[in-house]
């Protein structure tokens, strides 16, 4: 399978408050995301394959 969504959740809330389809996600090698305000950020990958 190569098509896929990506999801950004807050934690807490019920619904990703971003997300988004690819149809050639396999072949994604950079993903960036940035905060403001002294934010933390935590990356969890679930990538079966």
């Amino acid at each position: 399978m190569k098509n896929g969504y990506m999801k950004w959740i807050i934690p807490g809330q019920s619904a990703p408050f971003l997300s988004c389809y690819h149809p050639n996600i396999a072949k994604m090698k950079y993903l960036a995301f940035g905060t403001w305000n002294q934010n933390i950020v935590r990356y969890i990958f679930d990538c079966p394959n």
